[in-house]
């Protein structure tokens, strides 16, 4: 938008003819004002001076360059408007975040609880143990000490078995995360081995031509 336009909504705004516009800010008649609107000419220095001491409420920046507002209160209150949006996108994006990071507690909480069910091997194995230790005190004669050692044996070995289940779960997922590393390293090694390759095409090609 140009100077001359930005008059046209300056006398727009008071609602005043050219000629009243005019005479308001110093001038003899409205011929000036409506030749610049009409012909769409640049104002002199003079009378954007004689604009700005008539309506200091002007944002004379504005009638220079067509940056900010043209009244300079509305300046101020935009900027207001426009924190205000900027803090309401801020606390939305925190309620997306937040209501992200419960699904993905609430999903890591259900695995928790279906590796822990009452159907999951883990638990069948647990439960498997804990019947063989009740069937085995069933059958234990309490007065016998030859009984007594029996059960302390069959209890040492069920704790073997367990101590050796957990093993062999904590050096799986040792091994898992041995694998993760040498995938990673190999797919890095990959990509430095594609760019060499592409860097050798284009010498080559550049030697050929």
């Amino acid at each position: 938008m140009s100077k001359a336009k930005r008059i046209q909504e300056i006398v727009d705004y008071y609602g005043m003819s050219y000629n009243s516009f005019a005479i308001s800010i110093g001038m003899l008649n409205g011929t000036s004002i409506k030749r610049i609107v009409d012909d769409n000419r640049n104002p002199q220095n003079q009378t954007l001076n004689k604009i700005s001491s008539a309506y200091p409420e002007i944002n004379m920046h504005w009638l220079n360059t067509g940056s900010g507002t043209m009244i300079k209160g509305d300046e101020v209150k935009l900027d207001v408007d426009d924190l205000t949006l900027t803090s309401k996108q801020i606390f939305c994006k925190l309620d997306e975040d937040n209501l992200m990071y419960k699904d993905m507690l609430s999903k890591k909480l259900d695995e928790d609880r279906n590796y822990y069910s009452n159907d999951s091997p883990h638990v069948k194995d647990i439960k498997r143990i804990f019947d063989g230790f009740l069937t085995l005190e069933s059958k234990v004669e309490y007065n016998s000490k030859h009984t007594i050692e029996i059960m302390t044996k069959a209890i040492t070995e069920q704790n073997k078995l367990l101590l050796n289940g957990h093993a062999k779960i904590a050096n799986l997922e040792t091994e898992l995360e041995d694998i993760k590393t040498f995938m990673a390293a190999n797919f890095a090694l990959d990509e430095i081995n594609k760019k060499h390759k592409q860097k050798d095409l284009q010498e080559l090609n550049e030697r050929r031509k």
